[in-house]
């Protein structure tokens, strides 16, 4: 998740608690900068599909290295549960999903 231009937060595919990255976005260039493993840095080439969908395919020494990553943009009101349930001060249940 694209937090902001120069902040992302990441999420491992197999397990592992999600990581907040920084990152460079450099728009003039379809670029996008962050730490890989070992913290070295990664380039990753940006296209934009359609105004809701971006690809992020890392270029350079990384190349065919890491799987192409897909972004989809979601507003608030798309996806996170607070906006959808309201919130409760006091539950009667834990609320799972």
């Amino acid at each position: 998740m694209i937090n902001s231009p120069t902040a992302a937060t990441v999420q491992p595919e197999i397990e592992g608690q999600p990581q907040r990255e920084e990152i460079k976005l450099d728009e003039a260039r379809h670029t996008l900068e962050m730490d890989g493993p070992s913290k070295s840095r990664v380039v990753f080439q940006v296209t934009q599909v359609n105004p809701m969908y971006v690809t992020l395919t890392p270029t350079g020494a990384m190349a065919g290295k890491f799987a192409t990553a897909n972004l989809t943009s979601m507003t608030p009101e798309d996806g996170y549960r607070l906006t959808h349930r309201g919130f409760h001060w006091i539950s009667e249940y834990p609320y799972v999903q």
